[in-house]
C-alpha cells in the first residue's frame, strides 16, 4: 500500500516566504555581529595611536576611529539565496586583512567578519525564524 502526498501551491509559497525571511533575519544578525566586533575592544595592537576623533587608543582596542568603516556596511540580497555584506571604504581590506605601511611596518589584520561568524548562531537564528514564519 502506498500514499502520495503533495504540497499545494499555497503551502509552497508560504514555505518559500518563510525561508527567505529567515535567511534575511540570519544575515542581518550576522551584520549586527560584524558591527559589534568592530566596536569591541578585543583587537591587539603594538603601541598607542592618536585617532582622528581625538581619542588615544592602546591595546586591546576597538577598530572605530570616525566610524566610517563600521557605517559603510551594506547588505545586498540580490538573489533570494545569496546575501553580500560589503564594506564601502577604501581602507576596509587593509584593516581586515592587514597591510604593509609605506615605511615597511607590518600591520596585523583585524578580521572582524571572522569574529562575527564565531559569535553568530546561524542555525539557531535561522531555525527560530523559520518556526515563527511557519506558525
Amino acid at each position: 500500500m502506498s500514499f502520495k502526498l503533495k504540497l499545494n501551491a499555497a503551502a509552497l509559497k508560504k514555505l518559500d516566504g518563510a525561508i527567505a525571511k529567515a535567511f534575511e533575519e540570519t544575515v542581518e544578525a550576522y551584520g549586527d555581529e560584524c558591527k559589534k566586533a568592530i566596536e569591541s575592544p578585543i583587537w591587539e595592537w603594538d603601541g598607542i595611536t592618536h585617532r582622528r576623533n581625538g581619542s588615544i587608543a592602546s591595546s586591546p582596542r576597538d577598530i572605530v576611529d570616525l566610524g566610517d568603516l563600521r557605517d559603510s556596511q551594506a547588505v545586498d540580497f540580490s538573489d533570494p539565496n545569496i546575501a553580500t555584506v560589503t564594506y564601502n571604504v577604501d581602507h576596509a581590506a587593509a584593516v581586515h586583512d592587514g597591510h604593509v605601511t609605506s615605511n615597511g611596518s607590518i600591520v596585523s589584520g583585524r578580521p572582524w567578519t571572522e569574529e562575527a561568524a564565531r559569535n553568530t548562531d546561524f542555525e539557531g537564528i535561522m531555525g527560530e525564524a523559520l518556526k515563527r514564519g511557519l506558525s
